[in-house]
């Protein structure tokens, strides 16, 4: 009985350590850096309109599969739409 206690013991250790792990890691991506409002939907792709001409809209993130991602610190990427870039988005936890 006590064998098979920590046998589980164990493996929900290691579980929970794998869990965390993962946790914890940023995925990264290139895309373009584009206003809100440039943003063009084309058969449930998006793609940034280098030719749109209002800036008044937050910038997002349009990565390289046409998926929007919004941006937490708008300070950091004020005047830089229209810029290809790199970035990584935090692991939720």
């Amino acid at each position: 009985m006590k064998r098979i206690i920590c046998l589980l013991v164990a493996v929900l250790g290691l579980g929970i350590s794998l869990f965390a792990e993962d946790v914890g890691k940023a995925t990264e991506m290139t895309g373009w850096l584009c206003n809100n409002k440039s943003v063009a939907q084309t058969a449930g792709h998006a793609a940034c309109d280098q030719n749109c001409a209002d800036k008044t809209g937050d910038v997002v993130m349009v990565d390289d599969q046409g998926r929007v991602f919004k941006i937490a610190n708008q300070d950091k990427v004020k005047g830089l739409a229209g810029k290809k870039a790199k970035m990584k988005q935090a692991g939720e936890g």
